[in-house]
């Protein structure tokens, strides 16, 4: 058995017991720095671990509002085109149809007591009519009627008339065809500004009662319609 003694002075042995073992304490603040940083480490991952759930929680709320207003703007797309056929439909009723329209309202006024219209046949830009009327007047007078519709009316061919009889009654057949201006000349004829008409002077009042003279048209007409 070997057995050391320390024979050295008090005062130095003392010394010795008090010096820090280096290692031993760089070993533990190695550790409660790794401590520190552990629970740092926690703590901030934890941190961005909220913040990446909140990122993701927003982004699919953008994703849904992305997909919302995608599908309304498909909507918005549809309801365009279907706004987009509606007008070139009216706008085809407008060149087509209403023309048409505007001729048939002026020929209400242009048509004689002594005259009838049998057939009416429309095509774009142009009207073909038939019938027959009482006499050759009526029809020259229903041409120019025809002719003095400016605004809807580009032109009329000479009618063709042909004599025929209802029972005792002798008429004449007649055909007539015009052309029809487009919907864009008849707007730019309704614009136009009226000409200015001449003053007219003024007339006496005739003395005395009134002359009444039978009217021959209205007694014609009744024959025909008996």
């Amino acid at each position: 058995m070997r057995v050391l003694f320390d024979l050295r002075p008090p005062h130095l042995v003392q010394v010795q017991d008090q010096r820090v073992d280096a290692l031993r304490l760089f070993s533990v603040l190695l550790f409660a720095v790794f401590c520190v940083l552990s629970v740092f480490n926690i703590i901030y991952t934890t941190i961005r671990l909220r913040e990446v759930r909140t990122n993701l929680v927003a982004s699919r709320n953008e994703e849904r509002t992305h997909n919302d207003n995608v599908a309304r703007l498909a909507e918005s797309i549809e309801q365009m085109r279907a706004m987009k056929d509606a007008t070139k439909l009216y706008l085809a009723f407008s060149r087509e149809e209403l023309p048409t329209v505007e001729f048939m309202a002026a020929l209400e006024g242009a048509v004689t007591p002594g005259l009838k219209v049998a057939t009416l046949d429309i095509r774009p830009g142009n009207v073909a009519m038939t019938g027959s009327a009482l006499t050759e007047q009526d029809v020259i007078e229903f041409g120019g009627k025809l002719g003095g519709m400016k605004n809807i009316v580009a032109g009329v061919n000479a009618p063709v008339t042909t004599r025929g009889a209802i029972g005792e009654t002798s008429i004449s057949n007649y055909s007539i065809s015009c052309t029809i201006k487009s919907i864009s000349d008849i707007a730019n004829a309704y614009s136009e500004p009226l000409p200015d008409l001449p003053p007219q002077a003024e007339e006496a009042p005739p003395e005395g009662p009134p002359e009444v003279v039978p009217d021959s048209s209205d007694e014609e007409g009744g024959e025909i319609a008996q």
